[in-house]
């Protein structure tokens, strides 16, 4: 049976300060694990925030990142660049 690594990335307020967004790097837990074998999971933890907000995966310049995606179209906010694992990023 396989297991998962965790690894939380990114941990900061969320953007009403009365919660947190939390990014999480997962992978396979064994020696042959690959770089593709990569995926992401955000959470966001607020009640307010979670009903404008949702956590997206953009791509842009051949690289990732995770931002924060308005519900009412405005601007997004980026919140993780990931460089390292560029492709094989899963959502």
């Amino acid at each position: 049976m396989s297991t998962i690594d965790r690894v939380c990335v990114y941990d900061k307020p969320c953007p009403c300060g009365s919660g947190r967004i939390l990014i999480t790097e997962c992978s396979p837990d064994h020696t042959y694990a690959k770089d593709s074998q990569t995926w992401y999971e955000g959470k966001l933890e607020c009640d307010h925030c979670s009903k404008i907000y949702k956590i997206i995966e953009n791509v842009k310049d051949d690289c990732r990142e995770i931002i924060l995606n308005p519900s009412d179209g405005s601007n997004s906010i980026k919140l993780k660049s990931i460089n390292r694992f560029c492709r094989g990023l899963s959502k």
